[in-house]
């Protein structure tokens, strides 16, 4: 069993088969990123788009999975993991990170579901 965590930090995301991860899985992550544009979350992806150009960053696109209308929190952290930039391309509960498995773990016990808030 240990040997397939090799490379995973948010086990949690990995035993759901969500982990989003272009070393570890690959098609979660082409998936993820194909469904970026379609609503709610289209609009504030294009504006990532818009950003991308005008600025020359990577800056990563916003989970379309994550919470959209009728969000209850705004979840706000420092700055994009390298998990978000370079291994998903998305900001995500869902990320191969220890963030991700932090906040995915205290979300599940505090019961507040990913529909409920948009990071």
């Amino acid at each position: 069993m240990a040997s397939s965590y090799r490379g995973v930090k948010n086990r949690i995301a990995f035993d759901r088969g969500e982990l989003l991860s272009k070393l570890v899985t690959p098609s979660n992550v082409m998936d993820r990123l194909a469904e970026r544009y379609a609503d709610p979350h289209g609009e504030l992806n294009r504006w990532v788009d818009e950003l991308r150009v005008t600025t020359g960053e990577s800056i990563p696109y916003f989970d379309p999975r994550a919470g959209s209308d009728g969000a209850k929190v705004l979840m706000l952290l420092q700055d994009p993991s390298d998990a978000a930039d370079g291994e998903s391309g998305l900001i995500s509960l869902h990320n191969n990170d220890q963030t991700a498995h932090h906040v995915h773990q205290l979300c599940e016990e505090t019961g507040l579901r990913y529909a409920d808030y948009i990071p």
